[in-house]
């Protein structure tokens, strides 16, 4: 009898931790259009390409502000619904699937609230405003397999399910680039390394163990070192 009471406490603690992974806002202290929007699953659309650089339990696929750049790649201008948000995280459906997109302040220097509105839009982004060199390297890393045809992006390349494989690099920035097109191309590089965007020198992390700093001069990509 005794043994039966001392599980109660533990299996109302598990019930409580389980409640509160994503219930309602979670806490998260929101502008009430952003709050609406998870309130109501609104469609919204990716403003910059976005990695998928984590797969865990149960099929959960996770994104990090800290921008890896392998994983398979969710192109911009993606249509996705909004689920639900919390202080650390906050989720949306893509594919079929659902997508965890995890906020670590020390790389993204940002509040969940200005997370969401870096990331998402409810309007696709208008690419026209983008030099022709500018839009293929924003749509050269989803050229290969489309927005859900199994495209799987690397530091060295674009593979598709289908056994088809490119030679053009993951998310790719070219020398001509604007910074605002990089922006959407590659996303915010992590302020741990880039303190601010207005600097002509973003380092990314292309993987835990591979870097890549773009440098600018009068707004405009002048060298990419690896």
């Amino acid at each position: 009898m005794v043994k039966n009471i001392m599980k109660w406490p533990s299996l109302i603690i598990a019930m409580i931790v389980l409640g509160v992974g994503f219930s309602g806002c979670g806490g998260a202290k929101l502008s009430p259009a952003v709050e609406k929007a998870f309130d109501t699953h609104q469609v919204m659309y990716t403003k910059r390409n976005m990695f998928i650089s984590k797969f865990g339990r149960y099929g959960a696929r996770f994104i990090e502000t800290t921008n890896y750049g392998n994983g398979q790649m969710i192109p911009v201008n993606t249509r996705v619904n909004f689920k639900d948000i919390n202080k650390k995280q906050m989720s949306f459906t893509y594919d079929g699937g659902t997508v965890m997109l995890q906020n670590i302040p020390k790389y993204s220097n940002t509040t969940m609230d200005q997370m969401v509105k870096r990331y998402f839009g409810t309007k696709p982004i208008d690419l026209s405003k983008f030099t022709k060199l500018e839009q293929d390297a924003i749509k050269s890393g989803y050229s290969a397999g489309g927005t859900s045809g199994g495209v799987v992006i690397t530091p060295f390349g674009i593979h598709a399910s289908s056994g088809a494989a490119s030679s053009m690099s993951a998310s790719k920035v070219v020398v001509g680039m604007s910074k605002a097109a990089v922006l959407v191309s590659r996303g915010y590089p992590p302020t741990h390394a880039t303190s601010s965007t207005k600097s002509n020198s973003w380092k990314y992390w292309e993987s835990k163990f591979n870097t890549r700093i773009i440098e600018f001069k009068n707004n405009k990509v002048v060298r990419i070192i690896d």
